[in-house]
């Protein structure tokens, strides 16, 4: 559905559907995706990339267009002093012939200046839509962890201000190199029929002018990355403040996170003006250095008037030139300002998506393996110099069902998730053995396996459109044998579109313990040889969560599972329990067997309160 104004039956509206309406549709200039196994992320590499992907052709017309249209308009200037001499000799043929070219480029001008800005409107579309693809798509490859560190609000911020400020570095860029073009071509006209004295002074005055500009302009980037840090912190917190109304609400704390967003807020604040005025300092500077030298050249010239030197019209000439030629170095140095500004936002906003590692690996389709074992030898995961994982091995067989059981932060989860792929341990090795050959294993087991943890994370899309994510397409008769294995149907039953209701913003249409059961109903939707789940039914109740894992053990696709759960009544019926303490695998068996073996088991059954510190348990 196309976004039009809503009215339609004015004049203008009418005017733009018939005619410039067509223009948004053309494919001249199609936006052209970059490829996500660029990750180069260097500012002016990137540039260079995104320009040569997504707008190579309409750059090269927005240069050639503003060129032309200055060429264009001190043509006409030219023109203009060629029809006040013929006037002055009374050569009428040739004013006739100079007022026809006159017309032509009068006529030219518009036309040359409707492309520039044509091309300008696509340069920016394509590489903005191109710029927020690329980094919204490498996001989604980062390190589960990296993403964990990272503010959603502070990634979201940072891939718009890229998006905007990466056109505006190329605008600002063909602004400030036109516009250096036509003060080369003026000082051309300035420097013809003076002394060489006068050519070698404008001459030095023109070279550290335009250097200074570009020095003072590219000192204020720092200022510009600060702010543009600073305004990410903001955004940041407002997210988290929008994210959590309910927990404010509740708390009555809602003057207080005003008070605390409105330091964040004087902070950006602050940091906007010191760059406002650092860019007047640097403007007073420049219009300073700018009309000394004006002023000298100016009183040099009527000095050379009065000395005879020059004639009134060669004074008249030079004053408008060097009046004209002000005004163009005014206008570059507030380019180079606009080029600096823009890639001083860039360079913070791609600066902190650099540093977030991310692991680029398409992975193909593989066929579903009828066997599947996975063997973990000596492992060990460290992070910020803890030890979480310490020399865990572990034989998982075919179609087996396994429970990983442990209090907080025995690091189940942190197993479930390197043998799942979703990290990579920092020692060790993940075996797989299959009756299909992988050329990674790591991608194999993302390709072969469904994931569902606690956080049970969904889409603001239809119930159906969250179950099915796994194919995209949807099979009644499939979603029905899915909804029942999750004892999903009083779900559906009670909202008002069944699978068709939109889930809200984050499932707050939906409860906790209701988020979880959809999430596992798209787990099982998935053709998977392995179903990993981390603690998936933690807020169902005790009878639901038991139904659910009855329906799981008896699996008639007999696929292999690796539940990971804080309640230990739950898993007596699983083919093998795998129990966890301080990083380590302390012991493994059936149900009957840890009851004998395991006093930690034992405990855990015992104890009403899992929060106890289980330093204090003998384990055997």
């Amino acid at each position: 559905m196309s976004n039009t104004p809503q009215e339609k039956t004015g004049v203008l509206y009418r005017i733009w559907h018939s005619t410039f309406r067509h223009l948004s549709r053309l494919d001249y200039f199609q936006l052209q995706q970059m490829s996500i196994h660029y990750r180069d992320l260097r500012i002016f590499q990137y540039i260079c990339y995104a320009v040569r992907c997504a707008a190579p052709l309409s750059t090269l017309f927005l240069f050639f267009s503003s060129a032309l249209s200055v060429s264009l308009s001190i043509y006409l200037s030219f023109i203009m002093g060629d029809i006040t001499e013929s006037v002055s000799i009374q050569a009428y043929d040739e004013i006739k012939m100079l007022g026809v070219v006159m017309l032509l480029v009068w006529i030219s001008i518009p036309a040359v200046q409707m492309i520039s800005f044509l091309s300008n409107m696509f340069v920016s579309q394509n590489l903005r839509g191109a710029i927020i693809d690329h980094l919204s798509a490498r996001i989604t490859f980062a390190e589960k962890r990296a993403l964990e560190k990272n503010h959603l609000g502070n990634l979201v911020e940072r891939i718009e201000v890229a998006s905007v400020s990466l056109p505006g570095v190329v605008s600002a860029l063909s602004d400030t190199l036109i516009k250096l073009f036509s003060v080369l071509i003026l000082v051309s006209v300035l420097l013809t029929d003076v002394s060489v004295e006068l050519a070698i002074s404008v001459a030095l005055w023109i070279t550290s002018a335009i250097i200074l500009s570009a020095y003072l302009a590219y000192s204020g980037m720092k200022f510009v990355e600060n702010a543009s840090d600073t305004h990410s912190k903001l955004m940041s917190e407002m997210t988290e403040v929008i994210m959590n109304i309910p927990v404010i609400s509740a708390f009555l704390s809602n003057q207080y996170e005003r008070k605390r967003l409105n330091k964040y807020l004087s902070q950006d604040i602050e940091a906007c003006r010191q760059v406002r005025t650092y860019w007047l300092l640097v403007q007073s500077i420049e219009t300073a250095y700018k009309w000394l030298f004006g002023f000298l050249f100016i009183f040099y010239s009527f000095y050379q008037f009065e000395s005879g030197v020059f004639t009134l019209a060669q004074l008249v000439t030079l004053l408008t030139l060097i009046i004209i030629l002000s005004w163009h170095f005014e206008s570059v140095a507030f380019h180079f300002v606009d080029f600096f500004d823009s890639l001083g936002e860039l360079n913070a906003s791609l600066k902190d998506i650099r540093r977030i590692p991310i692991s680029v690996t398409e992975i193909e389709p593989i066929d579903k393996p009828e066997s599947f074992s996975i063997s973990l030898k000596n492992i060990f995961f460290v992070e910020d110099g803890k030890i979480i994982l310490n020399d865990v091995n572990l034989d998982i067989q075919s179609g087996s069902k396994v429970a990983i059981v442990g209090f907080s932060g025995s690091g189940k989860s942190t197993l479930l998730k390197i043998i799942s792929g979703q990290m990579k341990p920092t020692h060790g090795d993940v075996l797989i053995s299959s009756d299909v050959h992988f050329d990674d294993s790591w991608n194999a087991i993302k390709s072969i396996s469904s994931f569902s943890d606690q956080n049970a994370p969904l889409f603001n899309r239809t119930v159906k459109e969250n179950i099915t994510y796994s194919s995209h397409t949807a099979n009644d008769e499939k979603i029905k044998q899915v909804i029942s294995e999750s004892e999903s149907f009083s779900i559906i039953e009670r909202l008002s579109d069944g699978l068709n209701t939109v889930i809200e913003e984050q499932g707050t249409s939906v409860s906790t313990g209701e988020k979880q059961r959809i999430s596992i109903a798209r787990a099982l939707y998935k053709e998977s040889s392995v179903l990993f789940f981390d603690e998936a039914t933690s807020s169902v109740d005790i009878k639901t969560e038991a139904r659910i894992i009855r329906n799981l053990l008896k699996d008639p696709q007999q696929r292999t599972l690796l539940f990971v759960t804080h309640r230990v009544a739950s898993v007596k019926e699983f083919d093998q329990i795998v129990v966890v303490s301080h990083g380590k695998i302390i012991s493994c068996g059936t149900h009957d067997e840890l009851m004998t073996s395991c006093h930690l088991y034992v405990s855990m059954q015992t104890e009403k309160s899992f929060d106890n510190d289980e330093k204090d348990l003998k384990v055997g």
